[in-house]
C-alpha cells in the first residue's frame, strides 16, 4: 500500500487525532507513491506501543476492499496534508488526521461561518436565521453547522432553502443518521451540498463523539453565531473552543427571563458582539476574512 493507503487503514483502526499522526505525516513528507507493507510503514524512528497488534489487524484488512467501498458511497478521504483540508481547521490545537466528505468537496476551502444553537430552538431562531442568510449569501460564506436537532437543522435547511452553500459536521459515520428523522436532510446535502466526519463511515454514534463534533464546527469557522442556548449546553463548548483559538462569537441578544438566552446575553456580556442586523454581520464578517486572508492565501 501507498503512504494516504496506510494513513487510512491505521486511521480506520485508531480513529486518533492528528497529534498522533503527526509524526507519520512529518517522516513521510517526501513520500509520493512508494508502495511498502504495514509493517514496512510501521518501520519508523518513535515509539509505537501497538505496533505488533497494528501488523497483525492489517492481516485481516484489505485496503482495496475499503476503498471501492469508499467509492461505492462517494466518500473522499481528505488528509491533514491535503490541499483541500480546511486552512483554519489546521490551524487549530488538536486538528482530526482525516475527514471522510460526502458531496461537494471544494466547499471546504470556501469561508465559513458556522451556525449554532439549542436542540430546543424556537421561532426566534428560525426567524433569526432566515434575516441574516442573505448578508451570508452575499458575502460567500459557507454555513457550517452539526446536524443536530433544533438550531442546527434550522441552520440548514434555510441555507437550502435561500441558496447559500451549507456543510454538515457529523458526530458520527456517514453510514448512520443522528437522529433518524434527519435522514431525508443528511441524504440531501450529501448529494448537493457537503457532508464530513472525523469518523470512519460505519462508526455509530456516541455520546463523546458530539462534543468533539463541535470542535471541528468552531475550528474551521471564522465566527461562530449563536442564536439561542442555556448557560450550561454543548452550544456553549462549542463557543469555548472558538474563543481559545481566536474566532469571533456573533450572538442574537433576548429576553433574560428565558433559559435559551442565558447563553447569549452572557457571551454578550463576556464580550461577544450582538447580532443586531443583517448589514452590522456582513461589516464583521468583511473584517473577519481580511483578518484570516493571510491563512487561506498559504494553507
Amino acid at each position: 500500500m501507498n503512504f494516504k493507503q496506510f494513513i487510512v487503514f491505521l486511521h480506520y483502526i485508531t480513529q486518533r487525532d492528528y497529534r498522533f499522526f503527526r509524526p507519520f505525516f512529518e517522516w513521510y513528507a517526501t513520500t509520493e507513491n512508494e508502495e511498502k507493507t504495514v509493517k514496512e510503514w510501521l518501520d519508523v524512528p518513535f515509539v509505537l506501543k501497538e505496533k505488533e497488534e497494528w501488523i497483525e489487524r492489517a492481516n485481516h484488512f484489505s485496503i482495496r476492499a475499503y476503498e471501492r467501498e469508499l467509492r461505492a458511497a462517494n466518500i473522499q478521504v481528505i488528509a491533514y496534508t491535503h490541499p483541500l483540508y480546511p486552512p483554519l481547521l489546521r490551524h487549530t490545537f488538536d486538528p482530526p488526521a482525516l475527514l471522510y466528505a460526502q458531496g461537494d468537496v471544494s466547499l471546504l476551502t470556501s469561508a465559513l461561518v458556522a451556525i449554532v444553537g439549542s436542540r430546543k430552538a424556537t421561532s426566534y431562531s428560525t426567524e433569526g436565521i432566515r434575516t441574516i442568510m442573505p448578508a451570508l449569501l452575499e458575502e460567500r460564506y459557507t454555513v457550517v453547522s452539526g446536524m443536530a436537532q433544533g438550531a442546527d437543522r434550522m441552520a440548514h435547511e434555510e441555507a437550502v432553502r435561500q441558496k447559500v452553500r451549507t456543510i454538515a459536521v457529523l458526530g458520527h459515520g456517514m453510514y448512520n443518521t443522528y437522529p433518524k428523522h434527519h435522514r431525508a436532510l443528511q441524504q440531501y446535502l450529501k448529494t448537493h451540498e457537503l457532508v464530513i466526519s472525523e469518523y470512519p463511515p460505519s462508526m455509530k454514534p456516541r455520546r463523546w463523539m458530539f462534543p468533539k463534533r463541535n470542535r471541528i464546527i468552531a475550528g474551521m469557522s471564522e465566527g461562530i453565531i449563536v442564536t439561542e442556548a442555556e448557560r450550561n449546553s454543548g452550544t456553549m463548548s462549542t463557543v469555548d473552543y472558538a474563543l481559545s483559538h481566536g474566532r469571533t462569537i456573533f450572538a442574537y441578544p433576548g429576553p433574560f427571563t428565558n433559559p435559551l438566552h442565558e447563553g447569549p446575553n452572557a457571551l454578550i456580556e463576556q464580550g461577544a458582539i450582538p447580532v443586531i442586523s443583517p448589514t452590522q454581520i456582513q461589516e464583521m464578517l468583511r473584517k473577519e476574512r481580511e483578518i484570516n486572508r493571510g491563512i487561506y492565501n498559504n494553507s
